[in-house]
């Protein structure tokens, strides 16, 4: 819940600013990556820094102790990439067509990259239940509020 949601004046988790403040450019553009601004499970309590924590300083950490527990280059590339999918998943925004539907396709698209997911499997997923009766499937469409 803490991912989604946050209390007025409170961060969220401290790894997503770390990310973008520490990830190497050339990976920060590979992942899409921004300012915490510009993300809506960072942005919407309205505060995106911290005075007493350098994110910066909390990447480089979280990096060293990710070698010290031996992970590989890629394991931590894709660690990054599943934060990095985690965000941009936030950013997708539903409208009202027969049921909810996304607006935007740049969000999703980003996000269903960067998590290894077919885009049209995630609108599905996100758009419509599914339910097996009687060994059909059946599908209903989701309100914006589901």
């Amino acid at each position: 819940n803490r991912v989604v949601r946050q209390n007025p004046g409170e961060r969220n988790y401290h790894i997503f600013y770390a990310l973008l403040a520490g990830i190497e450019e050339r990976e920060k553009d590979a992942f899409y990556l921004s300012v915490p601004e510009n993300y809506h499970y960072l942005n919407q309590s309205g505060c995106t820094a911290d005075k007493t924590i350098s994110d910066k300083d909390s990447f480089k950490e979280v990096i060293t102790a990710m070698e010290v527990m031996e992970f590989s280059r890629e394991e931590v590339r894709e660690v990054l990439r599943l934060l990095a999918g985690i965000l941009h998943l936030g950013n997708v925004e539903f409208i009202t067509a027969g049921g909810a539907q996304v607006s935007f396709k740049t969000a999703l698209g980003r996000s269903a990259e960067l998590l290894g997911l077919d885009s049209t499997q995630l609108t599905e997923a996100l758009t419509q239940r599914s339910m097996i009766l009687r060994g059909e499937e059946i599908l209903t469409p989701l309100s914006i509020q589901q």
